[in-house]
């Protein structure tokens, strides 16, 4: 008896068509999330790319910046000597 009212509740014809029509579309939902969430990922991951190459450009420059001013000071203290 609990066989027989464990299956009257399951859905038949209609119910089942539509249950199967809604789990499809929510599949396609989810695919398609999962898709805009991968490409922003990705494009993420180009800008932040993008942002360490500046900060290495940017730290680069501001050695050399840095360095001119220390060679000079030790070509006055070279000249000095002499």
């Amino acid at each position: 008896m609990l066989i027989a009212a464990s299956l009257s509740s399951l859905p038949t014809g209609n119910a089942l068509a539509k249950a199967a029509s809604q789990q499809a579309l929510l599949l396609r939902e989810l695919y398609r999330d999962e898709r805009v969430t991968a490409r922003k990922r990705r494009e993420t991951l180009e800008d932040i790319r993008k942002i360490l190459t500046d900060i290495v450009i940017a730290r680069a420059s501001a050695e050399d910046e840095l360095e001119v001013p220390r060679l000079l000071t030790e070509t006055s203290q070279i000249k000095a000597f002499f």
